[in-house]
């Protein structure tokens, strides 16, 4: 047909007159290796890119995350150091005032409560404020993945061996 492409015996592309053609350069191993490399740097670029997404979106959704574990330990270590006096003195009075307990032990009693009860607060959202501080986790095993890709592609580009002159499969 007069509009195919035609190879000569070495599998290079020649035109009409039957000199090499353009395409037959970028056929050569060199031109194979070039555009193989144009490709992979394509690929890592791509993937650098999307690294870099993903970790943007990991960061925001951490910080979200983020905000109800920390005021939680705030509102624990506040209700910890004051014990807000005024509601816990109430209920010691009303101790006092409604069993055989002293008016020292009923406060005794309703520190000792208050102070349990916001450990546990602030040791449940240190335990939520530590899991949410993993914001990263994703994205550090896909750049870990990346790195693994990015190494054996290396390793396979390096391990090629060079095919005949004029053949560019071995470079692909």
């Amino acid at each position: 047909m007069v509009d195919q492409t035609k190879l000569d015996v070495n599998g290079t592309v020649s035109n009409k007159n039957g000199a090499p053609s353009d395409e037959a350069q970028s056929l050569s191993p060199s031109g194979a290796v070039a555009q193989s490399s144009a490709e992979f740097i394509h690929d890592l670029v791509t993937l650098a890119e999307l690294q870099v997404q993903l970790v943007a979106i990991d960061g925001k959704q951490g910080l979200t995350r983020l905000v109800a574990p920390v005021a939680g330990v705030l509102f624990g270590a506040i209700l910890a150091l004051g014990c807000v006096p005024v509601a816990l003195a109430t209920i010691a009075l009303v101790l006092a005032e409604t069993t055989d307990l002293s008016a020292a032990r009923s406060f005794a009693l309703v520190v000792g409560v208050g102070g349990a009860v916001a450990l546990v607060l602030i040791a449940a959202c240190t335990w939520l404020l530590k899991r949410s501080l993993q914001m990263f986790a994703r994205s550090q095993r896909e750049w870990q993945q990346n790195i693994r890709w990015f190494k054996e592609t290396l390793r396979r580009l390096r391990s090629k061996p060079v095919g005949p002159a004029g053949s560019w499969t071995a470079y692909r």
